[in-house]
């Protein structure tokens, strides 16, 4: 036979074997043992529904909901029998849809001690539904009572909503059966801040998360959403955002979170910053007011991780927190059997029995022989002795996983022939406490936002520490080690104050101390200015040494010429020293002979007083003193040298006695003595002389011509042209303003019973006067007044009388005078009639009329009587004339009136 032969033969025996391999294998991937099973007596002992996360949610399910299926299945009917290759088929509901990942469909159900004890495949159907296989390994060889759970991960599909709907699940016929009610989504209440995540579609390495922002419309002013990424294992290798993947949108939302409107949102009307590590984000918003947004973003995902996100939304008034969890859509089983006459120790957290204790030794001591046996719990937290003896043993802890306190309890157990004894012994996880101070070096803020950092990535915890925490705070039961018992490294870091700069000194163990330092950048620039009166004498310096001094001490010079405009600047110092304190910045200048040298503030003023004078305006006024209230509380007056403008104009007032003396003026220019003039800004409605013939007191004088108005009036009888003859030859009219008698006029047939009273001032002091008439009592007449005019009618048995109210209080300065007053006719001391009123409508006056002559034979004396004195206010009465009665109320101003000069 030939070598090429021989190589033939060969190929053509291993293409052999690999086929009869093939012909072996299962669809779960492991050889079939010869008389592999399909069992049918498998029993479901429990199937329930929870979140993802493991949960019953305590507002029950929502249709939009991802959930969990899990289902306890028991193959103890079986005994010991069981063998590789086994295997039994569950029916799922048809009523959820099952996720077609290679993660969600294919996985090991793990025993406690880690090994492989089955692997599952999902088969899931497109219209709901589907089955799982599970197929047994060669651990279940020797064991009995073979349990285990398998967990799916669904979303429910076809559901009636607002109702409960039945789940079954099947094993040859076994059916289990639970009943949920499944809820339709209802409005938010209360939402500021909210957010969820998904598979990217596009990528299984990347994660979709979603959002809304301010579904409850608060009025946000200084927004800041902080975003941070962690893992449930603090392992967060590969976690990151990726940079330029956020979409904000400016919506409207409906009653159940759904967008009714939306609109993109400008990358220019906010800011994104990225930690160093790019797995914090933040969005500054500003001052966005109720406006509501959504977002999305991507991360980076690591298969098999649980990424835990941390959202805060910070405004002025408003400050929330939203807690969300991703972990890719998978699925897992356990399951275990029970080993003849051995010890399993299985070692938990205390405070999550689910996590398994891998390095915890125990020491197994028989208690009738004394043997010893040493065992320690493997990376699935899980310690088999070997077969022992029946009969009573005690079980000792020697040595706690890294980062965990030994449980001190000392277990008695008994073990049974051909039956295995569990244990599940708890550690308690050791724990830190770290105490935080905050220290404040010059201004003290409102408040800080600490941060707490493990292995140099935000926790999400945070405290906030205030004058009313003492500045004091501490990050309380925090794990000293990881899942390997290596010591966590924990720092803590400030959110960033403007204007300041944070430290950070101390340590886990004595805790730290963050100290704020006010720290910010001033300059110091000011100006020379040369009060020389333009440099008269020649001697001005071509430039100066200006000296920065700070806290008294010198730190830098400017030299200070024509060239730099005589102006220095010292920028980029130091506003506060090292204790927060504020530095004082002076300047000086080196000397500079022949001037003297004054510092307002930076700025330096170098003086050489040549020969001075002075000028001096007095202000008149022509305005028959300000009777019509035109004169004005200031005037503004500018002087001028030689024709041009000398400064600023000054205020002449009442204050200042209307007069202004300028100082320290030049007495010449160029060798010639300067003429010093002034001009005013002429008030409205006055004309302005000047008296210069002395330049130390110019006169200026202000001329108002005041208006003036008359008064005309006729008297007319009523008496059937004199009938009875009594008509007098003549009357006396009364000119009145505000109440008060100016003059009177003798009326009679020689002056048409026409009267006149002319060039009358309008104003008095400012305040409009009111003018009004009366006249003295006529004998057999009555008396009435309509405006200016006066009718007397004849009557032998009436008469009339008339008041009117002066007012005597500085053209109520005050603010006191009434609208009305009330005034009783008196007749022989008696009230007549009723009370009347006064007011200035009716020019303060009033006239009785038809009032009788005679009582009994005798004639009525009439009087008036004030009904009520107003506050502030005495009265007086002239009731001389009851043709003509007045009343006189007066009040002294609190304030006084400056005369003008």
């Amino acid at each position: 036979m030939t070598r090429s032969n021989l190589k033939r033969i060969s190929v053509n025996s291993l293409a052999i074997l690999f086929v009869l391999a093939l012909a072996l294998m299962d669809n779960t991937g492991f050889v079939k043992a010869e008389d592999a099973t399909e069992l049918t007596n498998i029993k479901v002992t429990d199937f329930n529904l929870t979140t993802t996360d493991g949960k019953t949610p305590e507002d029950g399910f929502y249709s939009y909901n991802r959930v969990q299926l899990a289902i306890a299945w028991d193959a103890s009917a079986y005994g010991n029998s069981l063998k590789e290759g086994d295997y039994f088929t569950i029916t799922l509901p048809n009523n959820f849809k099952f996720p077609t990942t290679s993660e969600a469909c294919n996985f090991d159900l793990y025993a406690p001690n880690g090994s492989v004890m089955a692997k599952a495949v999902v088969s899931p159907n497109t219209s709901g539904g589907g089955t799982i296989k599970v197929t047994f390994t060669d651990y279940v060889n020797d064991r009995s009572n073979i349990k285990g759970t398998v967990k799916l991960s669904a979303s429910f599909y076809n559901v009636k909503k607002n109702e409960t709907n039945s789940f079954t699940v099947t094993v040859e016929g076994e059916t289990k059966t639970i009943n949920v009610p499944i809820k339709e989504s209802v409005g938010l209440r209360d939402e500021i801040l909210s957010k969820w995540a998904d598979m990217n579609e596009s990528s299984d390495t990347e994660t979709l998360w979603s959002g809304r922002i301010n579904w409850m419309k608060k009025d946000l002013q200084n927004a800041v959403i902080t975003d941070t990424l962690t893992t449930k294992d603090g392992d967060t290798t590969g976690i990151r955002f990726i940079k330029g993947s956020l979409k904000l949108e400016e919506v409207e939302f409906g009653e159940s979170g759904n967008v009714l409107k939306n609109k993109p949102v400008p990358e220019s009307a906010y800011t994104v910053e990225y930690s160093n590590d790019d797995r914090t984000m933040t969005i500054k918003l500003g001052n966005v007011g109720t406006k509501q947004y959504t977002f999305q973003y991507e991360t980076t995902y690591v298969k098999g991780k649980t990424i835990d996100n941390t959202m805060t939304l910070k405004a002025d008034d408003v400050k929330k927190q939203y807690d969300a969890t991703y972990r890719e859509a998978s699925s897992s089983g356990t399951g275990d059997g029970d080993l003849n006459s051995k010890i399993i120790i299985s070692k938990v957290d205390s405070e999550n029995n689910d996590k398994k204790l891998a390095g915890a030794t125990f020491v197994i001591t028989n208690k009738s022989s004394g043997k010893t046996y040493e065992i320690t719990t493997d990376a699935e937290g899980q310690a088999i002795s070997e077969k022992l003896s029946p009969g009573e043993y005690e079980v000792k802890e020697t040595k706690a996983p890294a980062g965990y306190t030994p449980n001190s309890t000392i277990k008695t157990v008994t073990v049974v022939a051909d039956s295995k004894t569990s244990l599940t012994i708890e550690d308690t996880p050791q724990k830190v406490s770290i105490p935080v101070k905050k220290i404040w070096k010059g201004e003290t803020g409102k408040s800080a936002t600490i941060y707490l950092l493990r292995n140099g990535t935000r926790t999400g915890d945070y405290i906030t520490l205030n004058a009313n925490t003492g500045w004091h705070g501490t990050f309380k039961d925090l794990r000293k080690t990881d899942s390997t018992g290596k010591d966590y490294t924990y720092s803590v870091e400030e959110e960033k104050m403007e204007g300041y700069t944070s430290s950070v000194t101390g340590d886990v163990s004595n805790g730290f101390t963050i100290t704020n330092v006010r720290s910010e950048k001033t300059c110091v620039s000011g100006e020379k200015t040369w009060n020389d009166a333009n440099n008269q004498d020649g001697i001005r310096p071509s430039k100066i040494t200006v000296n920065l001094l700070r806290n008294g001490e010198k730190i830098d010079l400017r030299e200070v010429s024509e060239q730099t405009q005589w102006k220095y600047n010292f920028t980029n110092l130091e506003k506060y020293d090292a204790d927060g304190k504020p530095y004082t910045y002076l300047v000086t200048e080196d000397n500079v002979n022949g001037y003297t040298t004054e510092i307002y503030g930076y700025n330096i003023t170098n003086k050489r007083t040549p020969d001075t004078t002075s000028a001096t305006v007095t202000k008149t006024w022509n305005d028959s003193d300000n009777q019509d209230g035109k004169c004005p509380s200031s005037v503004k007056v500018q002087l001028y040298a030689n024709d041009e403008k000398y400064g600023d104009a000054v205020n002449v007032t009442q204050n200042s006695k209307w007069t202004y003396t300028w100082t320290n003026l030049p007495a010449k220019k160029n060798g010639k003595t300067i003429a010093d003039t002034v001009k005013e800004d002429v008030p409205e409605g006055y004309t302005a002389t000047y008296d210069t013939s002395n330049q130390g007191n110019v006169v200026i004088t202000n001329t108002h011509a005041a208006e003036t108005t008359s008064v005309e009036g006729h008297k007319e009888w009523d008496n059937q042209n004199n009938h009875d003859g009594v008509r007098p030859h003549a009357v006396t009219v009364n000119l009145l303003a505000d109440g008060i008698i100016q003059s009177s006029v003798v009326v009679s047939a020689k002056t048409n019973w026409s009267y006149s009273f002319n060039n009358l001032p309008v104003y008095n002091n400012g305040q409009k006067i009111i003018y009004s008439v009366t006249e003295n009592s006529v004998l057999g007449y009555s008396t009435s007044i309509d405006g200016y005019n006066i009718i007397n009618t004849r009557t032998s048995k009436t008469t009339s009388a008339t008041v009117t109210k002066q007012w005597d209080d500085q053209q109520n300065q005050d603010g006191l005078r009434p609208v009305t007053v009330k005034v009783q006719l008196y007749a022989n001391g008696q009230k007549y009639g009723n009370v009347i009123k006064l007011s200035d409508t009716s020019k303060w006056t009033y006239t009785w009329i038809n009032l009788p002559v005679m009582k009994n034979g005798n004639k009525v004396t009439y009087s008036v009587k004030e009904v009520s004195v107003p506050k502030g206010y005495t009265v007086s009465v002239d009731q001389n004339n009851h043709g003509n009665m007045i009343i006189i109320n007066s009040h002294m101003p609190v304030s006084r009136v400056q005369n003008k000069v």
